[in-house]
């Protein structure tokens, strides 16, 4: 099994392993504060001293600790999806974006309780961060290795991952341009970034969000326009995107504004270049 490679979330030098044949958990000491990190049920606890989560993203971090709470570790619904059949379809684009790769190293933004990157730990290590301690600890549970960090703020080198995903989180994070480069940052030239999130240009949202509007934090919604220039702007290429017509089990390669209009859900996948 490959170690992620973890920096401190305050000064950013690399944690260095600290063995003690007493203790039953791992430690890290900073090469440059000294400050030692704990890993506690399979969680790197690795959130910045300096860091405060604004209220929108607060309130997102404490409503998955409840829903986890409630629904438990097993649940999809606990990652606030509609159903359990929009959870397996957005699953499925995740692993159709991500192709047949085993033997990699990933890296899972916003994992919840890891079940949407369960299919790829049957070849590969997945490594999940949430801003949620509760998911994190779910997630190791269901195999990843996690770690509670915010999404802005990676404790992780440059390059570390062969590939990285964030399936619906940009829609719900304060700074989605800053996570967004993050994720792009400690994925290795010639590794790959996969985005799912919601389509500003869909008739569909519009209507629901009329009708149903959100009672707690809104959630941003994004143009292939907008997510291409972002990904190109952090160094990225071969950018292909498709629309997800859920909960219509149906997606075809992005196109013009007919189906746009019609498509809830944007999917994006992008090679990080040289």
């Amino acid at each position: 099994m490959r170690d992620i490679v973890l920096r401190c979330p305050d000064c950013h030098y690399l944690l260095h392993p600290v063995t003690d044949a007493a203790s039953t958990s791992r430690s890290a000491r900073c090469s440059g504060c000294t400050r030692t990190f704990t890993s506690s049920a399979g969680v790197w606890d690795l959130w910045p001293t300096r860091v405060r989560l604004t209220p929108e993203d607060s309130q997102w971090a404490a409503h998955f600790d409840a829903t986890v709470g409630a629904l438990g570790t097993s649940d999809p619904l606990a990652l606030d999806y509609g159903s359990r059949r929009t959870f397996a379809l957005r699953q499925r684009a995740m692993e159709e974006l991500v192709g047949d790769v085993s033997g990699q190293l990933l890296l899972d933004v916003g994992c919840g309780n890891g079940l949407m990157a369960r299919p790829l730990l049957l070849s590969n290590q997945v490594a999940g961060v949430d801003a949620s301690l509760q998911m994190a600890h779910a997630a190791a549970r269901n195999g990843l290795q996690a770690v509670h960090a915010p999404a802005f703020e990676l404790p992780f080198v440059d390059g570390s991952f062969d590939g990285a995903f964030l399936i619906e989180v940009l829609q719900i994070v304060s700074d989605p341009y800053r996570v967004l480069s993050e994720l792009t940052r400690v994925v290795r030239p010639g590794g790959f970034v996969v985005l799912l999130t919601h389509n500003a240009e869909s008739l569909v949202r519009r209507v629901l969000y009329r009708w149903f509007p959100d009672e707690g934090p809104a959630h941003r919604m994004f143009t292939l326009p907008q997510l291409s220039g972002w990904l190109t702007s952090l160094g990225c290429g071969q950018i292909k995107g498709r629309h997800l017509f859920l909960p219509v089990p149906y997606s075809r390669p992005a196109s013009g504004l007919p189906a746009s209009l019609l498509a809830t859900t944007l999917a994006l996948r992008a090679e990080k270049l040289a």
